[in-house]
């Protein structure tokens, strides 16, 4: 993605352009694409220019672009269970706020996708504008920890940070690799 789209996309909150939620089929298919369309993955054009400014070839600069946008998506994808992980003491992030928004995160889509009719109604029930922000966020946990959702979840955290790291042994040096995949590691391996 180049960095000038970055920009013009950051500049564009998912929050306040998602689709009324009364419009069930536009709201979860819009927010199907959600993490994806996130700021985050700008770190992509970061890495791609950080690389090209420091002389790397055509071949590293694409490479670490899309180191970065697999580490940006990976930590996003983190980020958002969070709020399910502990309380906002040790995550520094507050449990409600995506809730009290009406925001479905990656979890939460997860969870309204493959979850079984009881999870999709209770997902929809909570981001229905009817509940306070506490009961929506209880709700959300549990629709988001019920079965093998969570493990989906991670993993698919997971899943773009090993993206991230595949290919960093093409690089010159060892220990930078070393270094770009303990960052990439650490995004979905915090509490914070």
């Amino acid at each position: 993605m180049p960095v000038a789209t970055c920009a013009a996309d950051r500049s564009r909150s998912p929050s306040s352009s998602r689709p009324d939620p009364a419009d069930r089929e536009a709201h979860w298919t819009t927010t199907s694409r959600w993490p994806l369309s996130r700021p985050e993955p700008c770190s992509g054009g970061a890495c791609r220019a950080g690389a090209a400014l420091g002389g790397g070839d055509a071949g590293q600069v694409d490479l670490l672009g899309d180191y970065g946008h697999h580490t940006g998506v990976a930590f996003q994808l983190f980020d958002d269970l969070l709020p399910y992980l502990d309380d906002a003491v040790v995550t520094g992030k507050p449990a409600t706020s995506d809730a009290a928004n009406l925001r479905p995160t990656w979890p939460v889509l997860l969870a309204h996708r493959d979850g079984g009719p009881a999870v999709r109604r209770a997902v929809e029930t909570a981001l229905s504008g009817d509940l306070g922000p506490s009961e929506a966020h209880e709700m959300l946990r549990a629709a988001v920890t019920a079965d093998d959702l969570w493990d989906a979840a991670r993993c698919g955290a997971r899943g773009h940070a090993d993206r991230a790291v595949a290919r960093l042994g093409e690089l010159p040096g060892a220990e930078a690799a070393r270094r770009l995949a303990g960052i990439a590691a650490i995004a979905v391996d915090r509490d914070r």
